[in-house]
């Protein structure tokens, strides 16, 4: 979703009598040393005034409604002046409370300070932060030099200073953004030296000032028994109502503090905890259900608890009768990305199409906001497998975006990410890097790569694409950048750093190296607990995946006892007649298949295929396990079972996908031609291993398969030299 600034705005209802003039006042904001002073000139309209209003001399305006009443509403739609930023982007659409005694204020900032004070902020930060690294990394040296510590320790304490100075820097672009809008006009003496430490990268010294206040506990309760005193006593008076709204104001900010010193170490459960606190506090801040909900997202992957946060924010903007179509537009992105990620293709589709509708009713389309709606359905249509769409979406996102690449480079290089996604599944492994590294170089290019975790995903998949080009090495270097991010910024305990946990094994594996392998299986496997739970289809998968190790290891009793925990799960969760039980048979007779005991492996295979004939299930892991009884068949030289299943094999393959060229069929295909082969019936292996051969000279990657047209080039000589 668009980032927006967080501003409280507070509403005063008058008494109802006669209408008279609605006062206001545009001002800039008050920064440390610099007054707010009213701005000249700013334009607003609102909708039930017929003319624009300007503001005069001081930033004053005024205008009377006529037919308004005390207390009825009106809407402000539009404020402008050329040079500056409204700092509430929830102003525009919101309702207000028509008052003669009640001013409003808005605030804006000049574009050319608002940079300067980022600029400012920004380079205190990285100043205090880089100072503050040199001087403890002086310390440590003396403290080796004087031998007070070990060199184990210096080390360690080095690494931790290192983790914590690169954790600080990933905030301070935020951080910057955040502050330089932070208005301080009215500010306390001790909340104005909070906000000018944390400016000023002194984050100790604000949470210390934050902390000298209370207890937050102490102070929420005070806040909750004034909350009660104002519900039970109808002449409350004036000033304590105010006293409340202070405080409450005062307590969300250092709550905002709290998140901010949390978030720059990625302790993402605090930093999340204390955006909730300001939402129960302030309920119908859409503006920060909106940045709770995103948290939450991308850094808890609670995407429950995320769609609950956004479809508040959503039914928020309803109640107020919005005219924001911006903000209702991205809203309803977010939430069709979020019920993608909770494979609900069709309300994803819904929502989506949804942000479409509300662009399109702007008065001037945003593009690149229609370009994210185009973003999210190519990824959604993904899901479900319509890569025909998929890759319509995807392209009219891309052709959008690159009218300006540097503005809308995250945008840019999450497309040609998707678009490289494409061309992997199907097997255009050359045109599917190419579109990967144009998502990283984007990154590089126009972005702040350390600040932006969704690099996991370029770095993985270009990871994933090494491998599969057999480029090892450059595989595992792109596995280990994700894993990194994953590492620092999302920690143990999160789908992603599951995944790359898992990738990561997985090409060690391709290099040889089967103790590395296990030991990031286990990190997967340690997070997939706390995350999915024992019973889940990822973490039994982790599971089968480490005893598939301890075979090859030859741990063989490790190995039979993680799969036999795998089985009982599975046979508590779907059933041990169930299609996931006869896929894990299927991985456990592949396991016994590698260590070479075919004996056993086929007690598992035909395990596997007595499931799936039972349930009358005709797919892919049908064909695998007649191809595998096959195999094992082959092995023991019984070549007329072997045949058998190569030709039951062939045939369901054939009935599912047709005749088109694919690269299991000609595989198939060649098994068969071997098999005829042994059993000495000339012909028929010549004529299947031909089939095979021209089917796999014609793929459009067959340096993949370069192994199987040698062997099978070398079968059809030595063939042509005999006759039946």
């Amino acid at each position: 979703m668009k980032k927006v600034i967080w501003m409280i705005a507070s509403l005063c209802i008058g008494l109802c009598v006669a209408a008279q003039g609605q006062q206001g006042v545009v001002r800039t904001l008050e920064r440390p040393g610099k007054p707010s002073v009213g701005i000249e000139g700013v334009s607003l309209d609102v909708l039930e005034y017929p003319n624009t209003i300007v503001s005069k001399k001081g930033g004053k305006f005024s205008f009377t409604l006529h037919g308004k009443r005390q207390g009825d509403s009106y809407t402000v739609t539009r404020v402008q002046k050329k040079g500056y930023t409204l700092v509430d982007k929830q102003l525009r659409g919101r309702r207000f409370a028509y008052s003669s005694t009640v001013p409003i204020e808005i605030v804006m900032v000049a574009d050319q300070q608002l940079e300067l004070d980022k600029r400012r902020i920004e380079d205190k930060a990285y100043s205090r932060a880089k100072k503050d690294y040199d001087q403890k990394v002086t310390v440590l040296e003396r403290q080796l030099k004087e031998k007070t510590i070990s060199e184990q320790e210096y080390r360690a304490k080095c690494d931790e200073l290192s983790n914590n100075y690169n954790n600080y820097v990933q905030l301070i672009d935020q951080m910057a953004e955040r502050y330089a809008t932070t208005d301080y006009k009215d500010l306390s003496d001790i909340n104005r030296q909070i906000l000018e430490c944390i400016e000023n990268a002194d984050l100790e010294r604000a949470d210390s000032l934050i902390n000298s206040k209370g207890s937050f506990e102490k102070r929420e309760q005070q806040l909750a028994d004034k909350r009660e005193l104002i519900m039970r006593t109808e002449d409350l008076s004036r000033q304590l109502k105010e006293n409340y709204d202070a405080e409450r104001q005062d307590l969300i900010q250092d709550y905002y503090n709290k998140h901010t010193i949390h978030a720059a170490a990625y302790r993402n459960d605090s930093a999340a905890y204390y955006l909730e606190r300001i939402v129960q506090l302030s309920p119908d801040d859409i503006t920060m259900i909106e940045k709770t909900a995103d948290f939450i997202g991308h850094y808890l992957a609670d995407y429950q608890k995320a769609l609950n946060y956004s479809q508040r924010g959503f039914e928020k903007l309803q109640e107020l009768d919005s005219d924001d179509k911006f903000l209702l537009g991205s809203f309803c992105d977010y939430i069709g990305g979020i019920y993608s990620e909770l494979g609900d293709i069709g309300k994803s589709l819904e929502w989506h199409n949804r942000a479409l509708g509300y662009y399109d009713q702007m008065e001037e389309p945003d593009s690149t906001r229609i370009a994210a709606s185009y973003l999210g359905l190519g990824k959604t249509y993904f899901d479900c497998s319509n890569y025909d769409k998929v890759r319509e979406y995807t392209l009219k996102c891309i052709q959008i975006y690159e009218r300006d690449p540097k503005q809308n480079a995250s945008g840019l290089a999450t497309a040609y990410n998707n678009l490289g996604v494409l061309f992997f599944m199907m097997n255009d492994y050359g045109k599917a890097l190419e579109y990967q590294l144009k998502a990283i170089d984007t990154r590089e290019r126009y972005m702040d790569n350390d600040r932006n975790y969704d690099l996991v995903d370029l770095y993985f998949n270009v990871g994933t694409l090494y491998s599969h080009l057999e480029n090892h090495d450059k595989s595992l270097e792109y596995n280990h950048k994700a894993l990194n991010i994953c590492q620092r910024v999302l920690g143990p305990v999160h789908p992603r750093t599951i995944n790359v946990q898992s990738g990561t094994a997985n090409a060690y594996l391709r290099v040889g190296n089967a103790e590395k392998a296990l030991e990031h299986y286990q990190e997967a496997l340690s997070g997939a607990e706390k995350y999915y739970g024992a019973d889940d289809d990822i973490t039994t998968n982790l599971v089968i995946s480490i005893a598939k190790l301890h075979y090859q290891l030859g741990e063989k009793g490790l190995a039979q006892q993680d799969m036999q925990r795998a089985i009982e799960a599975i046979g508590q969760k779907d059933g041990a007649e169930s299609i996931t039980m006869a896929k894990t048979f299927l991985s456990i007779g592949s396991c016994l298949k590698d260590i070479m005991d075919y004996d056993e492996a086929l007690q598992y295979y035909q395990k596997a295929q007595s499931i799936l004939q039972a349930l009358e299930v005709e797919d892919d892991y049908t064909t695998m396990a007649y191809v595998n009884l096959g195999t094992i068949y082959y092995t023991l030289e019984q070549y007329e079972k072997a045949l058998e299943n190569y030709l039951r094999a062939l045939d369901l393959e054939q009935k599912m996908k047709g005749d088109k060229n694919r690269p299991f069929t000609a595989i198939v295909q060649k098994y068969v031609g071997d098999t005829y082969r042994q059993l000495g019936k000339k012909q028929l292996a010549l004529d299947y291993l031909q089939q095979a051969l021209d089917s796999l000279e014609q793929l459009p990657n067959r340096g993949s398969y370069e192994n199987y047209i040698q062997e099978t080039k070398a079968a059809i000589t030595e063939l042509k030299g005999g006759t039946d």
